[in-house]
């Protein structure tokens, strides 16, 4: 688990990947919602209830108060990744988001 209130957010500009790494405790919502507009209506709570999910994204229960929003065009790779992990438990999936993630946006391995 990463720090409380952490966000991370992978975008992809001319086949560069930018990782960024925001607080919700310290830093500006408003700057936050800049680089990753889904937030602005994304509610979520710690048992992995979820509400707000904007059009075009799809959400992901990653365990222990840990989200993922992944943007519906690589839901379906995602989720064929994860169903190839043979996953047991949401931690599982957790560990690996941010690997299959540089997969999916380097476009290494066709998923």
């Amino acid at each position: 688990m990463r720090c409380p209130g952490e966000v991370l957010v992978a975008t992809k500009e001319d086949k560069v990947i930018h990782w960024y790494c925001f607080n919700t405790m310290t830093d500006r919502f408003e700057d936050l919602c800049s680089i990753y507009p889904p937030l602005e209506t994304f509610s979520c709570g710690f048992s992995g209830e979820a509400s707000g999910i904007p059009d075009g994204w799809h959400h992901v229960d990653l365990g222990m108060g840990n989200h993922l929003l992944v943007r519906a065009d690589y839901f379906t790779a995602f989720q064929n990744a994860v169903d190839e992990l043979h996953t047991k438990h949401l931690g599982e999936i957790y560990a690996s988001w941010m690997g299959i993630a540089q997969i999916l946006l380097t476009a290494r391995k066709q998923i």
